[in-house]
């Protein structure tokens, strides 16, 4: 048998719902959302970026470049503590992101910047916020917020020089 405290610790500190991760896991404790993502991009932009949390600790930054515009593709890694996806996971949950809507946009606008927040859950369901520009309540913002302060607490939040 296998030690469930640490992630009896993490699951406690999540605070999630069964709803939010999936199936119960092992023992009862509610699975951990898998990942989380958010890509970044708008049309005409030289580069658009993807930033990954996993529930293993690995942080991935990605610079999606566009062959058409002559940029190219960078990845950097690191590493995210079981705290820091944990609080990203729970803002998730206690903003609501699951319960809001799948998209918001102005209708008005039909180019610009837009960014896609998307959370795995452990039974490999998913959910996803689109927005194009600053559409959307700010919970929406302060989730991505949080996705982008990681990025950089991890120091993985620009390409590598």
């Amino acid at each position: 048998m296998f030690n469930t405290k640490p992630r009896r610790a993490l699951a406690l500190a999540l605070g999630l719902e069964a709803a939010l991760a999936g199936a119960a896991g092992a023992g009862g404790l509610p699975a951990l959302p898998r990942q989380i993502s958010l890509e970044t991009d708008c049309n005409g932009c030289p580069t658009g970026t993807r930033i990954v949390l996993m529930a293993d600790g690995v942080i991935q930054w990605q610079q999606l470049g566009k062959a058409r515009l002559g940029t190219t593709d960078e990845t950097r890694q690191g590493r995210v503590s079981p705290e820091d996806f944990a609080a990203v996971a729970e803002l998730w949950q206690a903003r609501g992101l699951g319960r809001m809507g799948e998209e918001f946009v102005d209708p008005q606008t039909q180019d610009g910047p837009w960014q896609l927040l998307r959370i795995e859950h452990a039974d490999g369901t998913s959910q996803q916020v689109f927005r194009r520009g600053e559409a959307g309540p700010p919970a929406l913002a302060e989730v991505i917020d949080a996705v982008t302060q990681t990025a950089r607490k991890a120091g993985v939040d620009h390409p590598p020089r």
